[in-house]
């Protein structure tokens, strides 16, 4: 073999190896610039949050109130920030937007708006939390990071009690199914502080699940097609 050939066949090597580390080192920084926006931002004040709910369950008022202890401290339920969403969670989540809510603004692509998720984009995370406190798959708990205490404790309860209940085995189209799992979900934000609520309070529950969930097709304070 000609020696400048090998010669320049070793350099061009060279090249390629560093443009190769260099690529890959952009693509770690990025990543690690991230996970430390979504860190700061969301995940650190949504666990200081999520620690005083906790410790008021050490002092349970209900029942509820200790389930939803034991659940988070025997790992039953992981609860994180929107930024820190799977992708296949995310794909779960979008299928719910209406359309006025969808995420085009932050890319075409569901891939790019996972990105600008990930990425703890402001924008597009004052979005999610204006459309939902709270949000589950399977044992994961998605909560927004600027509720109050109060209000983080209760969205908590009303989606430990999804986890519980396994909500997103069933079917929601079925306006029936989302009034059954929703009005649970409801009652749980009440019964993590209490035992037992009147008729009436439980009434308004539903009659709220009904006005929240435009669930239309129901009939007046039932769970039932009219």
């Amino acid at each position: 073999m000609d020696p400048r050939a090998f010669f320049l066949a070793a350099i061009s090597c060279l090249a390629l190896a560093c443009s190769s580390s260099s690529e890959g080192s952009d693509a770690t920084n990025d990543e690690e610039v991230r996970v430390a926006r979504c860190e700061a931002s969301y995940a650190a004040p949504l666990r200081a949050k999520v620690a005083r709910a906790r410790a008021k369950l050490d002092r349970p008022t209900s029942q509820f109130a200790i389930e939803v202890r034991d659940a988070l401290d025997q790992g039953k339920v992981k609860v994180m920030p929107f930024c820190q969403m799977t992708r296949s969670d995310f794909e779960e989540y979008v299928k719910e937007l209406k359309p006025e809510d969808d995420f085009s603004e932050f890319g075409a692509t569901h891939d790019e708006q996972y990105r600008a998720l990930r990425d703890g984009n402001e924008k597009l995370l004052r979005t999610v939390h204006a459309d939902v406190y709270g949000y589950m798959w399977d044992d994961r708990v998605y909560l927004s990071s600027n509720m109050t205490d109060a209000m983080t404790l209760e969205t908590l309860a009303h989606e430990v009690k999804h986890v519980m209940r396994k909500a997103h085995l069933r079917n929601f189209h079925d306006q029936r199914v989302t009034c059954v799992e929703e009005h649970e979900a409801a009652r749980a934000e009440r019964f993590v502080h209490v035992d037992t609520i009147s008729p009436e309070e439980d009434r308004k529950l539903l009659d709220r699940v009904h006005e929240l969930y435009e669930l239309d097709k129901l009939a007046p304070g039932t769970c039932g097609y009219r």
